[in-house]
């Protein structure tokens, strides 16, 4: 049976304590990070659950991609190397 059912039963019987502990239940297995949930790092960082098996992956932006080739180089990048993928 699901949280929520439980927590519609408990409430029935009068048990708010109960339905309440589901209810946060079920509100903490929906915000928690599940495989391909996608999202700024801080969000999923935010939503993570400690013993789950996830592990975050981030994606540098643009900018510094861009500036990691400058630095690489030595040089700022020409208007053409920009526009190429770097």
């Amino acid at each position: 049976m699901g949280v929520l059912k439980a927590a519609e039963k408990a409430l029935a019987k009068g048990d708010l304590a109960e339905a309440s502990k589901l209810v946060n239940e079920a509100s903490d297995e929906i915000q928690a990070v599940k495989p391909l949930d996608v999202g700024s790092y801080k969000e999923l960082k935010d939503r993570s659950v400690v013993g789950d098996g996830l592990e975050h992956d981030h994606i540098p932006s643009f900018a510094a991609i861009r500036q990691a080739k400058e630095n690489e180089l030595g040089r700022k990048l020409t208007p053409t190397e920009e526009k190429k993928s770097i």
